[in-house]
């Protein structure tokens, strides 16, 4: 039905050669078909629209529905394809300098070139980024994609380089501080940031990340964001401060009791920190583990994490309190069993 009415509209156009409202309706029709279609159809729609936006250089709607194709087309391609279009999306940016709309695809189309890319293309396609942002303060959507092409570089990078771009998105953040898509991806930044550092430096990083979710308590990501930062601090850890780090793990997770990830990155801090303790302490470790096992009965990964807390205390308990253990691992594995059979 959708492409019938979209050749209807084509039927129109070439019967009304003369009218530019006409074409710009055609055009929009193709790029709405195009969001629908696979990879091949969609090629053969955007190259319509390169026909049109040709025929009617003068035309900015036109103009804009062929790059909203051509974005469509670029979230559907490879590597060497999604260049090409990037690179056509370019052209069309010289060729509409006052568009706005355009500028932005085109950003947009960058940082989906940036998902595909390792470095040193991944440098160059934010640098573009980012002198397409210097010239677009006040574009909310250019700053995000900027934003989130800097996340992506910082994936692909060593120490001194990821310090230089998570200062860039502190920078962009700052600026930007009701936009909680650039939050999200400096959030994001300090994580990849974290992972690289020494302890003393990790705590830093995660110190800013909790301010970070503090001043944006309804946005789940950076929430889930300072809970794998504290998960990984404590990772890097020694008895107590690990202990103290998984307090606050848990504090966080009651404050997200509704964000199952945090509640697996808590599960998984448990676990990890049951694997250093004593007898006594093991024993409150995992009757953690269990209320949070029961408060999630449906997420087999949290049953499962505190299945291995149990197996650690096991290996602890003394033989009259074996039995105990075997009958809850047990009782665990049936439950999981109907779960799974439902």
């Amino acid at each position: 039905e959708r492409k019938a009415t979209v050749e209807e509209l084509r039927r129109l156009a070439i019967e009304n050669e003369k009218s530019a409202t006409i074409r710009a309706v055609y055009a929009r029709g193709l790029v709405n078909l195009s969001i629908k279609q696979e990879l091949l159809e969609r090629k053969a729609t955007v190259e319509e629209l390169r026909r049109l936006a040709g025929d009617n250089e003068g035309n900015g709607a036109i103009q804009t529905a062929y790059a909203k194709g051509l974005f469509n087309l670029s979230s559907k391609q490879e590597l060497v394809e999604l260049k090409a279009t990037v690179e056509e999306l370019r052209r069309l940016v010289g060729g509409n300098e006052g568009n706005g709309a355009i500028q932005t695809l085109y950003a947009r189309s960058l940082f989906n070139l940036s998902c595909e890319q390792e470095q040193p293309e991944i440098k160059e396609t934010v640098e573009e980024l980012a002198r397409l942002a210097a010239g677009n303060e006040g574009r909310g959507d250019i700053q995000i994609a900027y934003a989130k092409g800097l996340f992506n570089l910082s994936c692909e990078q060593e120490l001194p380089e990821i310090k230089e771009t998570v200062k860039e998105l502190a920078r962009l953040a700052i600026e930007n501080e009701r936009n909680g898509d650039i939050q999200t991806a400096y959030a994001k930044g300090l994580i990849n940031l974290s992972y690289e550092q020494e302890l003393p430096e990790i705590k830093e990083t995660v110190e800013e990340m909790r301010r970070l979710a503090e001043t944006n308590e309804g946005n789940g990501e950076i929430q889930r964001t300072y809970a794998n930062g504290l998960f990984n601090l404590s990772n890097n850890q020694e008895q107590p401060e690990r202990k103290a780090t998984v307090a606050k793990l848990g504090r966080h997770a009651e404050a997200n009791e509704g964000n199952e990830d945090i509640q697996i990155v808590y599960v998984k801090s448990l676990f990890n920190l049951s694997c250093e303790q004593g007898q006594a302490e093991l024993k409150v470790t995992v009757e953690e583990m269990k209320r949070l096992a029961e408060a999630n009965e449906g997420n087999g990964d949290i049953q499962g994490i505190y299945a291995y807390g149990l197996l650690n205390l096991l290996r602890k308990l003394e033989e009259s309190d074996i039995k105990e253990i075997g009958r809850e691992l047990a009782r665990l594995a049936a439950e999981n069993r109907e779960n799974a059979e439902s």
